[in-house]
C-alpha cells in the first residue's frame, strides 16, 4: 500500500509546517545526540574495563551530570550549549573492539532514521505525528552524515581544530594516520 504525506510541504500552506519542522529538529537536538553518544558508550562500557565518560554539549552550563558510577566506570554530562557536539571518551581498544565502539553511534543514528521513514512512509498519520516524525527522522538522517562523512567537524571549545568524524576516524583505524587538518 503506497501512503502519502497529509501535509504539502511544498507548497505556501506548508511554510508554517516546514518551519515547525525546523524548530522540531531543533528541539530533538539532544535526544539525537545522547542516544548516539551511547551507541558508543554502551559497547565501550561491555568492551573496555576502563572508565567511559559521555558528553553532550559544551560549557559549564551542564543540565545533567551522572558521576562515575556502575563500578566507578560510567560517567554522562549533558549541557544544553551547542548539543550537536558530543563525544564519548573511553581507553584505547584493540583495533576490532575499537571499530566496534566507532559503528556504535552512526549505526543507532541510521537505524533510528530507518525506523522513522518506515513509520512515515508505511502508515497515514495524523498530521501532528507526521511533523514530529518528519522532525525526528531529519534530526537523525543528519547527525548520521555528520558522523559517516570522513571529515573534521566544526571546532569547539572540546576540540579547537575540529573533532574527527567518525567516519574519519574509522578511515584512520582502519588504514592509519591521515593528515592533519590545516588551520
Amino acid at each position: 500500500m503506497i501512503s502519502y504525506a497529509s501535509i504539502d510541504y511544498f507548497s505556501f500552506e506548508g511554510i508554517p509546517f516546514i518551519l515547525i519542522a525546523l524548530w522540531n529538529i531543533w528541539m530533538f537536538q539532544p535526544f539525537v545526540s545522547t542516544l548516539h553518544e551511547l551507541g558508543h558508550g554502551l559497547p565501550a562500557l561491555f568492551l573496555t574495563r576502563g572508565k567511559v565518560k559521555i558528553r553532550v554539549g559544551e560549557g559549564k552550563g551542564i543540565f545533567f551530570r551522572r558521576p562515575y558510577n556502575l563500578g566507578e566506570r560510567f560517567s554522562f554530562e549533558i549541557s544544553f550549549k551547542n548539543t550537536r557536539v558530543g563525544y564519548t571518551q573511553f581507553e584505547e581498544q584493540k583495533k576490532g573492539s575499537q571499530l566496534i565502539i566507532l559503528l556504535g553511534g552512526p549505526l543507532v543514528t541510521f537505524f533510528l532514521t530507518l525506523q522513522a521513514g518506515d513509520l512515515l512512509f508505511a502508515r497515514n498519520l495524523p498530521s501532528w505525528a507526521e511533523l514530529l516524525l518528519v522532525s525526528w527522522f531529519c534530526g537523525n538522517f543528519l547527525a548520521f552524515l555528520r558522523s559517516v562523512i570522513p571529515t573534521y567537524l566544526k571546532p569547539t571549545q572540546s576540540f579547537p581544530q575540529g573533532a574527527p568524524s567518525d567516519g574519519m576516524q574509522i578511515i584512520t583505524l582502519l588504514f592509519g594516520a591521515l593528515p592533519k587538518r590545516n588551520s
